[in-house]
């Protein structure tokens, strides 16, 4: 049964401003202002963030979550704004799925994605798109500098373990720390804005290699604690995704969240393509 039959639904939104729930592009402006550290403060924070990147490494692989999203942006067209009701699961590294339903719990949008290809369903269209991460289709929505394969990373907050520290100084508008992380071979950088006391991350910045903010996500609240191996392993309460020269905003609320502690099967993440839909593969 679909655990969100029944369920009071919300007017749907245009089938490109569904994907872009997903994939907002074109952010810009300015890193926070930060300040910095000696070595001996700078050292005790990366301790701490490092004790939380073992502790992602225990949590659970995937997660499972009723979700209310809010979406307005606008530009020289006008202004656009909605919500939506459905459901995410996502599971570490890639693999995502999320669907939007109407007020009956029947699908109106369906996207999934490994990392490496994804699959969207427009109902309302009677379309399907199919095709690598790659493709200049879904790149239109990414921004710059992000990468699919640490989607898990982003939505749940957990820091991925490979991220190393480049510097560590003081926030000065917010309380705790900017943590620059280095992101291997590509040329953005990543700012984590990290409180050690509780062990949270409240902000992800992603600056691309021309020095502009192309995606800007905070986190808030505690929507659960995993038990079992899983304890002490928190997800957001909301998710906030800003668009700045688009005036765009995101918000995601997670509710009703499962913490499974074994990976869900392939399953999970298949989709069946519907009898009479128009499939359109883009490479």
């Amino acid at each position: 049964m679909n655990r969100f039959e029944n369920r009071p639904g919300s007017r749907p939104l245009l089938p490109g401003v569904l994907l872009c729930c997903l994939l907002i592009a074109g952010c810009a402006g300015r890193l926070p202002p930060m300040t910095d550290l000696s070595a001996t403060e700078s050292g005790a924070v990366a301790a701490a963030f490092a004790e939380v990147q073992a502790q992602a490494r225990r949590c659970g692989p995937c997660f499972d979550a009723e979700v209310e999203a809010q979406v307005s942006f606008s530009n020289l067209l006008g202004s656009k704004s909605g919500r939506l009701v459905g459901y995410l699961q996502a599971m570490a590294p890639a693999s995502l799925k999320f669907v939007a339903v109407n007020p009956l719990g029947q699908p109106l949008f369906v996207f999934v994605t490994d990392g490496q290809r994804f699959r969207s369903l427009i109902v309302l269209e009677a379309r399907e798109y199919e095709g690598p991460v790659q493709s200049a289709l879904f790149r239109k929505y990414a921004p710059p500098g992000f990468e699919p394969a640490e989607a898990f990373a982003w939505l749940s907050g957990w820091p991925g373990a490979s991220a190393g520290i480049v510097a560590v100084r003081r926030a000065v508008a917010e309380e705790g720390y900017w943590l620059e992380l280095h992101r291997g071979s590509d040329s953005a950088q990543s700012y984590i804005l990290f409180e050690p006391n509780s062990g949270e991350v409240r902000r992800h910045i992603l600056q691309d290699g021309q020095g502009r903010l192309t995606m800007d996500v905070s986190y808030d609240g505690q929507a659960a604690t995993g038990a079992g191996s899983a304890a002490g392993c928190r997800l957001p309460a909301r998710i906030t995704v800003a668009a700045l020269p688009s005036n765009g905003n995101l918000i995601l609320d997670l509710k009703d969240v499962l913490l499974p502690e074994t990976p869900f099967g392939a399953d999970v993440f298949a989709v069946e393509s519907p009898a009479g839909f128009q499939k359109i593969v883009v490479e």
